[in-house]
């Protein structure tokens, strides 16, 4: 779900101007998390990635996901 929501979120255009913030990988994780979470097309994958793990853990594997796509 995770490399889905990413995949989309690049085809939307909404991953990039939240990715290239001069901040933190936190602060970038948690921001794009949240865009994810607020966006109608997305917002069901969330539900269903925090059925499975807490959010620390989604966020961990969304930067894992995030650097194996080498964005």
């Amino acid at each position: 779900y995770t490399r889905q929501i990413i995949l989309i979120s690049l085809q939307k255009g909404s991953f990039y101007p939240i990715w290239t913030l001069a901040l933190g990988m936190p602060e970038r994780l948690n921001m794009l998390w949240e865009a994810f979470a607020a966006d109608n097309d997305l917002v069901q994958g969330v539900r269903q990635i925090l059925t499975s793990v807490h959010r620390l853990d989604a966020l961990r594997i969304m930067d894992e996901v995030i650097s194996e796509l080498e964005l």
